[in-house]
């Protein structure tokens, strides 16, 4: 029978974009030892921009039941941990799924001025601890995005053979992800009402499942190649709408003065958002040869920008790369420039 619990964390609507990812970050820390470890969770966290929710979660193991340390965001103390945490004990060691609420760590003045999310750990005490993952979950505000968000955290032992039926949706139906561990490679599958898949995971997986099939599945612990544990993380539902950005280059042209090449271009917001950045990126077969930020544009309007075509033998074509950013996510659209006899 399983060992564990999954309870629910959320499950609400947000004005934000969404941001999930889970990492291995296997790493050790010796008892005895007033160690300090760091890690950056690399995300594309905006700078400036508030979080309307904020959730770290850490998977140890160690061989004792306490652990005592303190755990900094940015420099910040966090304390503010969800109950229950779940705690479980296996060959000989105890296996801990910690969860912390850091909404308001995000939102200081520290954080809003970062692009990235440093965590570092401070070990004081309580025996060894072997550092197996860390989960971040995070929205950020956006008047242009509407996000349905319902999460389920915690910490259950699969034995093999054994399912796990995870909580139902209540018709939710969306993007699903599953957040899984195990200690070797292992095989599972993944049941949904009359359809199945297996999936080959080791260490941290993000398991897709198609939320528009399926609002309760089930997790099986099929078979490894020897003995592993088997751990489900988290498990995730979300349906965002957003409004989005797209660039376009709408014309181009070439000008020759007095041996320099100037490529004129025309580009409008053809989206039905203002992206938070844009990036002109000029190539030639593959390489970058140019990189030029420009002003962001409102949905509809337009802009000329020019760039310097480098000299460098017979190129016939280049490429125009469009990059938009907004918020937690990146686009970017490519365009092939044929220099011709200019």
């Amino acid at each position: 029978m399983p060992q564990g619990v999954l309870s629910e964390i959320y499950n609400g609507k947000l004005n934000a974009d969404l941001y999930y990812t889970f990492v291995n970050w296997e790493k050790q820390v010796s008892a005895g030892e007033s160690v300090k470890i760091g890690y950056t969770l690399d995300t594309p966290k905006p700078v400036g921009v508030k979080a309307e929710y904020g959730v770290l979660e850490l998977l140890v193991e160690t061989e004792s039941k306490w652990i005592d340390w303190k755990v900094k965001i940015n420099g910040l103390n966090i304390a503010r941990e969800f109950k229950p945490a779940v705690s479980l004990r296996s060959n000989n060691r105890f296996i801990h799924k910690l969860i912390y609420d850091i909404k308001s760590v995000l939102n200081t003045p520290e954080s809003l001025s970062k692009p990235r999310i440093h965590m570092t750990v401070r070990l004081e005490g309580g025996g060894n601890v072997y550092f197996k993952a860390a989960g971040f979950i995070g929205a950020y505000a956006d008047n242009d995005a509407v996000t349905r968000l319902k999460y389920y955290s915690g910490l259950v032992l699969l034995g093999q053979g054994e399912p796990y039926t995870l909580p139902k949706t209540d018709n939710l139906l969306g993007n699903m992800e599953l957040a899984l561990y195990s200690t070797r490679p292992v095989k599972i599958r993944i049941q949904c009402k009359d359809s199945e898949r297996a999936e080959l995971i080791q260490g941290v997986s993000l398991v897709k499942v198609d939320g528009g099939l399926c609002d309760q599945p089930t997790v099986l612990y099929e078979s490894s190649i020897g003995q592993a544990n088997v751990l489900i993380l988290g498990y995730l539902v979300n349906n965002t709408i957003i409004k989005m950005p797209r660039l376009s280059l709408a014309n181009y042209a070439l000008e020759d003065h007095a041996g320099t090449i100037r490529l004129l271009l025309d580009i409008v917001n053809v989206g039905e958002a203002k992206p938070d950045e844009v990036i002109i990126v000029l190539l030639n077969r593959g390489l970058v040869k140019t990189v030029k930020k420009t002003k962001p544009l409102s949905p509809g309007e337009r802009i000329e920008e020019s760039l310097i075509v480098p000299r460098e033998g017979s190129v016939e074509s280049l490429t125009i790369r469009l990059v938009w950013k907004k918020l937690a996510r990146t686009d970017f659209e490519d365009y092939v420039i044929q220099l011709g006899k200019v």
